[in-house]
């Protein structure tokens, strides 16, 4: 509950927490897959940062209109050597990708909506809870922020630490995409 900019805990069941992490459901954000010979230097030439820079993590972008506002803020995953998974708000999903679709023209890019195959779940918990978590689906925690881990079939993507104190938490806990 949040009262005058302090949240607190009201239910008792959420005190295990620091020992064992929530695992949930993100049934608010699509995926939407990119992929082709041209995949990063298209989404160069549309979001605001080099997602060629990418490497083999993650980062999160943005989409700007020619006036500067800010039409999307996805994060990307590296999901193969010529793909790229785009994680949106699902209300947008349609119209993001409508609108990516305009400016594919000749590249070699395929953009194709996932979400259904790849469900986005989160987890958040104390730094060893989490590791446990991930290791048991045989993922590692990744280290730093956008540090990515991977297996067949799974991802699991380190989120930038919450900003100030945390309930039940004596430091910033673990937040993993996955």
């Amino acid at each position: 509950m949040l009262e005058s900019g302090v949240f607190t805990l009201e239910n008792p069941s959420q005190l295990h927490l620091k020992e064992r992490p929530a695992l949930a459901g993100l049934p608010d954000l699509a995926v939407i897959r990119a992929e082709g010979a041209d995949t990063l230097s298209f989404l160069d030439r549309i979001f605001t940062n080099r997602v060629s820079a990418i490497g083999e993590g993650a980062m999160i972008s943005g989409w700007a209109d020619a006036k500067g506002r800010l039409l999307a803020a996805p994060r990307i995953v590296r999901a193969g050597e010529d793909a790229l998974h785009l994680v949106v708000p699902r209300e947008t999903a349609p119209d993001f990708l409508k609108k990516l679709r305009l400016y594919v023209f000749r590249s070699k890019v395929r953009l194709e909506d996932v979400t259904e195959r790849l469900p986005a779940a989160g987890l958040l918990g104390s730094e060893a809870g989490a590791a446990r978590a991930l290791e048991a689906a045989g993922l590692a925690l990744p280290a730093a922020a956008w540090g990515v881990s991977r297996t067949e079939g799974a991802c699991a993507v380190r989120m930038p630490d919450a900003r100030g104190d945390v309930p039940l938490f004596s430091g910033a806990p673990a937040r993993v995409l996955l």
